[in-house]
């Protein structure tokens, strides 16, 4: 393969050399490869062949490869070929990021409470699809209201109906949307009273640990429902 593709005798030279030919006396050659078959060919037998390959790393694959053969994409096709492997992404561990816990500080019963929407559930005889928590985060004794809908004027009206039986607290939050927050907020509560708390924010890496009773509570009214329909 002798064609200098329109170069000078001496820079033809040049590429040949180094990319022909490799090895402290260059006494090993590259091959190019020049067709998308033919790239395949060589990730497969690079990465995939378990003689050859053995689903090596991204950096093992691209030493592989570049020692015997040559394409102007050869480190970026052989990346994302290993990427893309479905085998190693099976037995790759899956790296996750443990976000830092922070405690809400909590002095006294009945000052924050958390807030939870639980929902669509399956309706029951008194059209009931929609359960909403509130949680007393220093004792952890939970409300919990049948809704038909969770609009925020139905919230609001339950929230308002539990303050006004026990008394103000100084603060409730949740994690619901931010618009549902700020309807609710809008029409019967003050500014600072209902806040929003994302379980988790890749920027700051931090977690409010408002317990959940999702999960037992779903239990309870799926259970309930069975016997009675009646809720």
């Amino acid at each position: 393969m002798h064609c200098n593709c329109g170069y000078s005798i001496r820079t033809a030279n040049t590429i040949y050399d180094r990319l022909f030919y490799v090895g402290p006396s260059r006494q090993y050659m590259r091959l190019v490869v020049l067709s998308e078959e033919e790239k395949r060919s060589v990730l497969t037998e690079c990465h995939n062949n378990p003689g050859t390959g053995n689903h090596s790393g991204v950096r093992g694959t691209q030493n592989r490869v570049i020692a015997g053969y040559y394409w102007p994409t050869i480190i970026q096709d052989v990346k994302e070929w290993v990427i893309s492997c479905h085998r190693c992404q099976l037995n790759d561990p899956i790296k996750t990021v443990v976000p830092v816990l922070h405690s809400i500080k909590v002095k006294e019963p009945w000052e924050v409470l958390g807030l939870d929407l639980i929902g669509p559930l399956p309706e029951t005889a008194r059209n009931n699809k929609y359960v909403l928590t509130m949680t007393d985060l220093y004792t952890k004794w939970v409300i919990a209201e049948p809704m038909q809908s969770k609009t925020a004027a139905e919230v609001s009206a339950i929230i308002t109906t539990k303050l006004y039986l026990f008394g103000m607290v100084r603060k409730i939050i949740t994690d619901q949307g931010k618009e549902f927050v700020c309807k609710v907020k809008f029409m019967f509560f003050p500014p600072t009273l209902v806040s929003t708390c994302p379980p988790y924010s890749s920027r700051k890496s931090w977690l409010l640990t408002i317990p959940k009773p999702t999960g037992r509570m779903k239990e309870l009214i799926r259970i309930s429902s069975v016997l009675s329909g009646s809720m």
